[in-house]
């Protein structure tokens, strides 16, 4: 065997040419002491909440909602008028399928992934009434082929701004 040694392992070279890392330790596993240490949940607004859509019902934590606070759902102000204090959750009598995409929206940081299921006039009619930015829409919709135009006279500092679309994908 040949020895490689690094500054926390060794890679070592058996006689058939296959390379093996060896750790001079395992990595250790933080307690919870040391995972509780320093972080105080209800300064991080880690607290859960409940999403109830059409009898679906959805869990997150407070602070991955308001990662967008101008969305209907990261803004306390928008999401207020679907408090259902009687059974402690939001409500939105909405389309299912697409609250799936929505949510993940929040917990992917900003992605927009269509289910297959949901045809494009209904995704993009719920993505605006969950005030989901024109910006991430516009990706979404280069992403997918739509056609778009620009609008003339825009400025180059910005995103492009998009008069019109078509529901027809690029061939």
């Amino acid at each position: 065997m040949t020895y490689c040694r690094g500054s926390r392992h060794v890679v070592c070279r058996t006689s058939d040419g296959a390379c093996v890392l060896q750790l001079d330790e395992l990595p250790r596993r933080k307690s919870s002491d040391e995972l509780a240490q320093g972080h105080d949940c209800a300064t991080s607004r880690c607290q859960r909440v409940v999403i109830n859509v059409s009898g679906q019902r959805h869990e997150t934590q407070l602070r991955t909602l308001e990662r967008f606070p101008d969305t209907l759902l990261g803004n306390a102000a928008k999401r207020r008028r679907y408090w259902d204090r009687r059974r402690s959750e939001i409500y939105l009598d909405r389309h299912r399928p697409t609250f799936q995409a929505v949510l993940y929206y929040y917990q992917s940081g900003g992605r927009l992934r269509r289910p297959i299921e949901v045809p494009d006039d209904v995704f993009l009619e719920e993505l605006e009434f969950y005030e989901i930015s024109d910006a991430a829409i516009g990706d979404y919709k280069v992403k997918e082929g739509f056609l778009l135009e620009k609008v003339s006279g825009q400025s180059s500092n910005g995103p492009p701004i998009y008069c019109r679309e078509s529901l027809q994908l690029k061939g």
